[in-house]
């Protein structure tokens, strides 16, 4: 059976449509298409007649009204409805099909038809001429309205890539003043092929040619040219690689880098500098009706040259499949994003803008950026109490060398400690230090691998840092005014500091130390018991014990960094936190882990007690200890426990 598409559309019981009739649309199912109507030609009864069954009828009739309304330089108001119906044709509809066929209707960001159509077509080139216009009027928008995106400026990076002429050159130093600049964010890949280095750095300065450049780098030329901006900043050509004095230097200026440039590009589809992000997109059958409106005088307003053109695209049903965000994997990019004010994304399908004020995208229809760790980008006093969230998301993300995991950090961690009012230390914050401590490996790591120290640890034990895989915060999990955690009062933080070995005080770290004085627990391991249901660890928390008070060996659960380290070792556990609280408790009695039969004065007293367990050095040194891991006691008493502590001797233990 031939598609409707491919029948004539007159019937007998009513007058053919003068525009769907068009073969610009029957031929949409074989060709893309393309058909100049003029308004002056139209049979206007028939269409007005239409207008309530198609909505293509529908949207002529109220852009000739508009053409003739003393508003024609202005674009149409959006009316609230949705262009996607065309005509009925009854007689010649199979019975077993709908009666209207879909369509998605688009039109030109800067058309007539703008706001009453909110579709825009996306070009099958990603920088094509409609959309450099449109990137352009995202800018202009943004600067002319946003004044929390307004770049703070005063002058550029050391170094930028000049793209003004047709041989590009690496500017050292930068010219003084302000002046914009893009910025891009990338995935490095295993593409090395252009890199500036103290040996081709006069080369870099003196010139070169597009056509050296991988795929990435010269699309990111290719964009700024576009957007009219004449300095680009890519880390790789700005920044001397191999040149450690020059990296602390220039990695100690990454906030300001990002957060200064007018637009961050983001390569968001190329997981490799040598595939690029302007690649060609999909393209779909389209058919192109351009509604032309010949003036009746030389003086009317709203014309295009010597006539009015309003353009409607009409395409089928098709799939919109996005590719992943290739930046979202990777642990560098994250400051990027939450430091740059204006980002320009290129996405497998469409590109989108982010701003710390609005969300576009070129298809006209918004977006949101789906991550609530992103709303307000630009409160870091905000980014300071979220940080356990940023960081649990940031140790999800991928590192090509484990001693950047502080330094990918630091542009971040510098901008934030400027609202903190608080000390930095490997990744954490001094006030509530001990809190910070609980961190623990987080249970969706992958299974088919063991985790194993990195050989040249990037932290302190106690950091997150120094464990090779996403972490948890067990303390900031969960609480509420009725479910608090409170500080054991017999352990006390002494001291912390953190010596970094370079110039930049938030970058790689060379050693670190926490001094605290608390009672402590002698625990060991007990083993566990694989099966095959369960994980390489056997069970999600191991089994220690430590003996109370009355000599009773006690059992606790307990999360460990590398448990094949930790076998058949003394481990000591130090208390820092419990949480408590009735209501939290009745919740608990009611999901069994309390038994029913306890009196309301036995419930109020059970608290759950969080600690940290350590280890003795293999060569012990003024009682130094390492992390390796965290308990957690299961309901107890809390008096009973607080006076078992009491019992023990209160020492000093130097983290490291």
């Amino acid at each position: 059976m031939a598609h409707i598409l491919d029948r004539p559309l007159d019937h007998p019981h009513g007058p053919s449509c003068p525009i769907c009739i068009l073969p610009a649309i029957r031929n949409l199912r074989q060709e893309s298409t393309r058909a100049a109507i003029r308004i002056e030609e139209l049979d206007w009864t028939i269409i007005t007649k239409l207008g309530p069954k198609c909505d293509l009828c529908k949207l002529a009739v109220e852009l000739r009204e508009h053409w003739q309304s003393g508003d024609a330089d202005k674009q149409m108001k959006y009316d609230g409805r949705s262009y996607s119906l065309m005509c009925e044709n009854g007689a010649w509809w199979p019975p077993f099909q709908p009666r209207r066929r879909m369509w998605t209707m688009y039109t030109d960001f800067d058309d007539v038809l703008a706001q009453r159509i909110p579709t825009y077509l996306i070009s099958s080139d990603p920088l094509s001429d409609p959309s450099k216009r449109m990137f352009k009027q995202w800018i202009k928008k943004c600067e002319d309205n946003h004044p929390r995106c307004c770049a703070k400026y005063d002058s550029l990076p050391t170094r930028v890539i000049d793209v003004r002429h047709s041989s590009l050159k690496l500017l050292d130093p930068s010219p003084s003043g302000a002046q914009p600049y893009v910025a891009l964010s990338h995935c490095w890949g295993s593409c090395r092929d252009f890199l500036t280095t103290r040996d081709n750095i006069e080369l870099r300065k003196a010139g070169f040619q597009l056509a050296e450049l991988p795929a990435t780098f010269s699309d990111a030329v290719l964009v700024t040219r576009a957007l009219g901006i004449p300095f680009l900043w890519i880390d790789s050509l700005c920044i001397i690689q191999g040149d450690k004095e020059d990296w602390e230097v220039e990695g100690s200026k990454m906030a300001d880098i990002y957060s200064d440039a007018t637009v961050m590009v983001a390569a968001t589809t190329a997981t490799d500098d040598s595939l690029g992000f302007l690649n060609p997109r999909k393209s779909h059958r389209t058919a192109t009706l351009e509604f032309v409106d010949s003036p009746s005088s030389s003086s009317s307003s709203g014309y295009k040259g010597n006539k009015r053109v309003a353009r409607v695209y009409v395409q089928g049903d098709h799939e919109v499949i996005d590719r992943k965000d290739r930046l979202k994997e990777r642990a560098w990019c994250l400051q990027e994003r939450y430091l740059s004010p204006r980002i320009l994304s290129f996405e497998e399908t469409v590109t989108r803008w982010e701003c710390f004020t609005e969300n576009w995208s070129e298809n006209g229809r918004g977006h949101t950026n789906g991550d609530s760790l992103f709303t307000d980008r630009d409160n870091f006093t905000q980014l300071y109490r979220k940080w356990p969230n940023m960081i649990e998301h940031y140790t999800r993300r991928h590192l090509t060398f484990r001693s950047d995991a502080l330094p990918a950090l630091s542009a971040l961690t510098a901008r934030t400690s400027q609202y903190a009012n608080d000390q930095y230390l490997a990744g954490l914050w001094k006030k509530d230090l001990l809190s910070w401590l609980l961190w623990k490996p987080a249970s969706y790591y992958d299974t088919t691998v063991k985790p194993c120290r990195p050989k040249d640890n990037p932290a302190p034990s106690w950091s997150w840092a120094s464990y090779a895989g996403p972490v948890a915060f067990q303390l900031f999990q969960g609480i509420t005014p009725t479910n608090t955690m409170i500080s054991i009062p017999s352990t006390v933080l002494v001291d912390a500091s953190v010596s970094v070995s370079g110039l930049n005080p938030y970058g790689e770290v060379q050693s670190g130390s926490v001094l605290i004085r608390a009672p402590v627990l002698r625990m060991m391991l007990q083993e566990s018991r694989p099966t095959p249901e369960k994980n390489w660890q056997g069970y999600e928390s191991h089994i220690l014990s430590y003996p109370d008070n009355a000599g009773i060996e006690k059992r606790l659960s307990a999360k460990l960094d590398y448990p094949e380290e930790s076998r058949n070792v003394v481990t000591y556990g130090i208390p820092i936190a419990h949480r408590s609280g009735a209501k939290y408790s009745e919740q608990h009695v009611a999901a069994g882990n309390i038994r029913h039969s306890a009196s309301e004065d036995e419930v109020s007293n059970l608290a759950l007690i969080y600690g940290l367990l350590v280890r003795e050095q293999t060569q012990p040194c003024e009682r130094r200890y390492e992390r390796v891991g965290v308990f957690e006691i299961g309901w107890t008493p809390l008096d009973r426990f607080l006076d078992l502590l009491k019992e023990l001797p209160d020492e000093e233990y130097i983290v490291v």
